[in-house]
């Protein structure tokens, strides 16, 4: 049983790697952080900074860095990765 749960774990970890290996393919300059980020992103669309911030386990502050690198305009005039789009909420303009 142990050696069954083993091979899982390997699987999945193979699977991981892969998909990290394509993204730092098509985005040389990716982060963990980043890809943590998008993934949290890909499975709640439509999901808050501050309820992103909480799922990351990272500072507010850091969750707008990583959304605005993951966005078409990273900050510093530098352009983003172009992967999600941040939208401020209509009723609460200080939310996104």
């Amino acid at each position: 049983m142990i050696e069954k749960n083993k091979k899982g774990f390997q699987s999945d970890m193979n699977r991981i790697a892969k998909v990290a290996a394509r993204f730092r393919f098509e985005h040389p300059e990716i982060m963990l952080s980043h890809l943590q980020a998008f993934v949290e992103i890909a499975k709640s669309p439509g999901i808050t900074m501050k309820e992103l911030s909480v799922r990351l386990d990272v500072s507010q502050s850091s969750t707008s860095r990583i959304v605005a690198a993951l966005s078409e305009h990273h900050r510093l005039d530098k352009p983003g990765l172009d992967l999600v789009e941040a939208i401020e909420d209509p009723v609460e303009r200080r939310r996104k």
